[in-house]
């Protein structure tokens, strides 16, 4: 990616050499009983909509969020801190290819009583890297619906601050790609 900061450099390029070193994940698979909502780009039915198609994102939000690109938001240094050592190969590749993804912040005391919809649809190779942070006193509902073809990596991370509340819910409905989803969430009362 053009423009990354130096941090972020750094942080691919360790990555990158960790795949040949590191395990593999093991897996289990489990099953989320969860509705599908009706088509989501519906203005006023969420707080925010995010459509990412491949690693192009589209964000209609309100001025409660904050909702960037995740290649515009790692601009900022601050950001870094969400970002582990990887424990194991798809973690690596995931971060050293990273070519998507959201950033999206909750600030304090936001209670948003409409979920926000994030769909995304894989045509190709996505490798998405999202993080999700929740101000102290706010509440977030997230729909993630994963459609297509196409090959999907994405690793996420939830933090939630003191007397936050995150519901997360995912859909995939990938039809013949690969798909390999990694979601970490951390309770934070430092912020």
């Amino acid at each position: 990616m053009s423009n990354e900061s130096q941090w972020l450099i750094e942080k691919r390029k360790e990555a990158e050499n960790l795949l040949d070193v590191l395990p593999d994940e093991k897996v289990r698979y489990v099953s989320v009983p969860f509705a599908k909502p009706e088509d989501g780009v519906q203005k006023g039915k969420f707080a925010a909509t995010i459509v990412q198609h491949d690693s192009r994102i589209e964000i209609e939000q309100t001025d409660e969020l904050i909702i960037k690109d995740i290649k515009e938001a790692l601009q900022d240094e601050s950001l870094a801190k969400y970002f582990e050592q990887p424990k194991n190969r798809q973690e690596a590749a995931n971060l050293a290819h990273f070519n998507s993804g959201v950033f999206i912040y909750v600030p304090d005391n936001t209670k948003l009583e409409k979920p926000l919809f994030f769909i995304v649809s894989s045509g190709g190779a996505v490798v998405s890297r999202n993080i999700i942070v929740a101000g102290r006193n706010s509440k977030v509902k997230i729909i993630q619906n994963i459609i297509g073809t196409g090959s999907y990596n994405e690793a996420t991370c939830l933090h939630a601050m003191d007397d936050s509340v995150v519901e997360f819910a995912c859909i995939q409905n990938l039809e013949k790609g690969n798909a390999w989803i990694k979601r970490k969430g951390v309770c934070d009362a430092r912020g």
